[in-house]
């Protein structure tokens, strides 16, 4: 605001000295947005003033700023608009001294980027390792865009598992499976300081000679640590072996910029890949607890029926089923299927169907029992229903019951007196 003021006033370098106060001051404090914005002002500024010379770093820094806030229209109508200016920048030209220095954001920090980056490439590589969630799509996406964007040939990512790191995704540019082996000295070194270690000559470099395996070295090696708030997640391995010097300060930075959203995405799949493994060992349990509650749903339902029919050895090949409550279609033949499982496995010959306890006793109740009855001497044992006075089977034989060679007795008592004894009825 002071740098508008003093350049509306007439005072024309004083505001130019303001406005270097602004992008410096905005750049020390991380806001890119402002520290472009006043970069572009200056520009203009000096461009009112015909000093396009001097304009020109100003212009150049306000499109890497607004490029590495992400604002891609900005960028086009900057260039565009200065498109001439733009095209006779020569690559000598530095931006000028008050221009923003190092952006520092959680555990990154990240120098002005060199003008032959392709941010908007990088970004939009940063967004598609960002969207991932599951783990092994992940470790996919982040190999391919680490080979796209550095020039690496093969690339490994290590992670720690069971307390050492190991591979957990390769690839390599051509057919054929990528080599896994890594320099496990290299790895230790990296693990150790926590920095990245380039190697422009690696077959040349004393100091990591001899563990590469049988090979002498790749020609140049990139290896980077993955941190999340100081913390080691992994490490990147990247080799090129047309070439000594492939990994240039660009690609380090490069490789720097999307190790740090890596680091993140990898322990936010890491999470999720837990939560998703504990749901599924809850869904597992609770399956199986449902299945149990089945279980013994039906392990219930037939003790609820034995209890209701029980089956008692009265003495020698006798057999008594005390009936109670109601005889539907299903308890008629879940209590035929007992009483014939038991009369066969006892060799009865007599069984005695106690119906005194018989809620009602209806046309279709009675036909139940005849046709157990009947299934009885088909067993060879006789079957007597008792608890039937002579007045409740002159009613059922008004229905329509058949009762022809079905034994009827008052109680029990008389019941047993009739296999025992053979008494009349």
């Amino acid at each position: 605001m002071e740098a508008e003021r003093l350049r509306l006033s007439g005072e024309p370098w004083a505001a130019l000295d303001r406005y270097d106060r602004a992008i410096q001051g905005a750049g020390a404090s991380g806001q890119i947005h402002e520290a472009a914005l006043g970069c572009e002002l200056a520009a203009r500024h000096l461009l009112a003033l015909d000093k396009p010379r001097l304009a020109q770093p100003y212009l150049v820094e306000a499109l890497h700023g607004y490029r590495r806030w992400g604002a891609r229209a900005k960028v086009q109508q900057l260039q565009a608009a200065h498109a001439a200016l733009l095209r006779r920048r020569s690559t000598s030209v530095a931006p000028p001294s008050s221009a923003p220095g190092p952006v520092t954001g959680g555990n990154v920090t990240t120098e002005p980027l060199s003008p032959k980056l392709d941010v908007g490439s990088i970004l939009k590589a940063a967004r598609a390792v960002a969207s991932e969630i599951v783990l092994d799509r992940l470790l996919d996406q982040l190999m391919r865009v680490l080979l796209e964007n550095t020039g690496a040939e093969r690339g490994l990512l290590l992670l720690p598992r069971g307390g050492e790191l190991a591979v957990a995704a390769s690839l390599q540019v051509g057919e054929g499976a990528p080599d896994v082996a890594v320099s496990a000295a290299v790895v230790s070194y990296v693990e150790r300081t926590r920095e990245p270690l380039v190697l422009d000559n690696a077959a040349a470099d004393a100091r990591f000679a001899g563990t590469f395996g049988g090979a002498s070295g790749p020609r140049s090696l990139l290896c980077a640590p993955l941190l999340d708030r100081g913390e080691l997640v992994g490490l990147v391995y990247l080799e090129n072996n047309l070439t000594t010097g492939a990994f240039t300060p660009d690609r380090l930075h490069v490789t720097s910029l999307l190790g740090a959203q890596a680091a993140l995405s990898i322990n936010n799949a890491l999470l999720y890949a837990t939560l998703e493994r504990k749901v599924e060992e809850r869904t597992a349990e609770l399956r199986e607890r449902n299945e149990e509650l089945e279980r013994s749903k039906v392990l219930l339902a037939q003790l609820a029926d034995e209890l209701s029919t029980p089956l008692i050895k009265l003495g020698d090949r006798v057999l008594m089923a005390p009936l109670i409550g109601s005889v539907d279609d299903a308890r008629a033949a879940s209590i035929m299927d007992r009483v014939l499982s038991a009369v066969s496995a006892e060799r009865a010959a007599h069984v005695i169907l106690d119906v005194t306890g018989v809620s009602r006793m209806d046309e279709g109740t009675a036909g139940h029992l005849v046709r157990l009855v009947r299934a009885a001497a088909l067993l060879g044992a006789e079957a007597i229903l008792a608890g039937v006075p002579p007045r409740v089977a002159t009613s059922l034989v008004s229905l329509g019951v058949d009762l022809s060679g079905v034994s009827t007795v008052r109680d029990v008592k008389a019941a047993l007196d009739r296999c025992y004894r053979g008494a009349p009825l």
